[in-house]
Parts: structure tokens; C-alpha cells; sequence
């Protein structure tokens, strides 16, 4: 019996050999789509990180953060008093306008910020422990990015990210 001009020892072998070659390409393709996700959580971070430097720059502190969300956003000046809302997507502010948001945002990856406006960490969870940045110490706090538990972020450079600033501070 003939499948394509092929036997069949010779069609059973070419099918495993089609088979191993689409298997090994979803996988890897799979490990591209990871890689690059945790590419873009990386930048986000840096991003704010950059943003967060400015803003102290101009303002001597930075912003303060509610429930893991900066609030640097529409400054108005109240009985004398700078005041701030919680950034989101419909605030206008020049260091915080369009906040990323994790690439599997849907999937309840997030994004947390915390700052006592001396210090501050950003935190994000990366899906690959093989990743340079990915560290075993912030995953240690059970930080929730979401869903996820956080093991990589950024700091304002004396602060450091395997302890919360309240132990920081108390140290």
C-alpha cells in the first residue's frame, strides 16, 4: 500500500517527523511569547521608574501610592495644599499619562507601586524564573501583582526590593 508514493513504515515516519517539527515549533513559539511579555513588563518598570524620577525632581518627593496605584495625577492646590488623585486611564498628567498595563492584564497580571513619598518600589511578576531580573527574594514577600505573585522590580535606588519600606524605614 502506497500513501504519496511512500509505504507505509515511510509515511508513519515522515507523519512523526511533520508532528516533532510542530510540536517543537509551538513550543518555542510559546517561550517567544513569554520572552517578550516579560520584555515589556521590564520596560514598563524602567518607564516608571524613569516617570517616578521626574516627578520627584520637580515635586521633592514622590508620589504617593493607594492600594498599589500611584497617586500623582490633576494636581490642585487645596486650602494651600498640593493634592493629587489616584492615576488612571482618564487622568491627564504629564508623568503618568497612558499607565501601561501588564500584557496579561486579563489574565490578572498587574502592575503594584508603593512609596511612603521618600522611597519607592515598583513590582511586576515575570512568567520565566530564567529571566536575569527575576528575583527569588521579592517572590519571598508574597507580593500579590494581581494574581500573580511579584518577583521583580525597581526601587528609587536606596531602597531595597526584598523588604517592604515600613521594615526599610524601621531598620
Amino acid at each position: 500500500m502506497n500513501f504519496f508514493g511512500f509505504s507505509k513504515n515511510e509515511a508513519v515516519g515522515v507523519l512523526l517527523i511533520l508532528i516533532s517539527i510542530v510540536a517543537l515549533t509551538l513550543i518555542n513559539l510559546q517561550s517567544s511569547y513569554r520572552k517578550s511579555r516579560d520584555a515589556q513588563r521590564k520596560a514598563d518598570v524602567r518607564s516608571f521608574y524613569d516617570r517616578l524620577q521626574e516627578f520627584q525632581a520637580d515635586y521633592g518627593f514622590y508620589p504617593e501610592s493607594v492600594d498599589g496605584q500611584i497617586k500623582g495625577c490633576n494636581p490642585q492646590t487645596v486650602n494651600e495644599e498640593l493634592m493629587f488623585e489616584v492615576c488612571n486611564s482618564d487622568n491627564d498628567s504629564s508623568y503618568f499619562s497612558k499607565l501601561p498595563t501588564d500584557p496579561k492584564t486579563d489574565e490578572g497580571f498587574a502592575y503594584i507601586y508603593m512609596s511612603n513619598q521618600k522611597h519607592f518600589q515598583v513590582y511586576a511578576s515575570l512568567e520565566s524564573v530564567s529571566e536575569d531580573e527575576y528575583n527569588e527574594d521579592i517572590s519571598r514577600l508574597n507580593l500579590n501583582c494581581g494574581t500573580q505573585v511579584c518577583n521583580f522590580g525597581r526601587s528609587d535606588g536606596k531602597t531595597p526590593l526584598d523588604k517592604s519600606l515600613e521594615t526599610y524605614e524601621n531598620e
